[in-house]
């Protein structure tokens, strides 16, 4: 019976943890769950989100800082159970996925059918995010040793054209292959050229 009790109350406090989430109630998670050592890692199952996902999701800007800087250690790229997406590939605007990256988000993460986060952002046509996210990973790149295939991909992914030109011109590629050079999202230069009607 004792054990019941225990049990009602634990989710309790879960339901209205995700409750205050969901309304972007900052004062009650501030001065009750963090009060409480509360793990907020914990996930709704009724939906398969976190808390995370929740203000990526709402677009709670300021709750989700709050949660990446207070609740230490805390997954960012914790993956949801419906579709493994993480928060970043739910993310709708320009401010929070600079958050989330600053905090560690994880460019190269996959959901359960490959896609990554510059996929998701096309798909939901948040275009200026998508731009976003391929600048940094066009920069994580700079400081590695990429094959002249993967140069030539990211130049087609980001409408650098005099290095596709440079590329084709000098015959630099490796021979029939402009068709197998993929990038992490599953997309081939051709799918780049055709999506921007290059």
């Amino acid at each position: 019976e004792g054990n019941d009790s225990s049990s009602n109350d634990s989710l309790s406090n879960k339901t209205a943890f995700f409750e205050a989430v969901k309304t972007n109630d900052i004062k009650t998670v501030l001065n009750v769950y963090i009060k409480q050592n509360f793990d907020i890692s914990i996930i709704d199952y009724k939906t398969g989100n976190n808390a995370l996902h929740y203000c990526v999701l709402l677009n709670y800007y300021k709750l989700a800082q709050i949660l990446l800087t207070c609740f230490i250690p805390l997954d960012i790229n914790a993956k949801n159970l419906i579709n493994h997406k993480t928060a970043l590939m739910l993310v709708n605007s320009k401010s929070l996925a600079i958050l989330l990256i600053e905090y560690g988000a994880d460019l190269y993460a996959i959901d359960h059918l490959g896609k990554t986060c510059i996929y998701h952002a096309r798909e939901s046509n948040y275009n200026n995010i998508a731009q976003l996210l391929t600048k940094y990973v066009t920069h994580k790149n700079k400081n590695s040793k990429l094959t002249i295939n993967e140069k030539f991909l990211i130049a087609c992914e980001t409408n650098d054209y005099y290095t596709v030109e440079y590329i084709l011109n000098n015959n630099l590629l490796i021979k029939n292959t402009i068709n197998t050079i993929i990038g992490i999202d599953n997309w081939s230069c051709l799918h780049f050229t055709s999506r921007k009607g290059s």
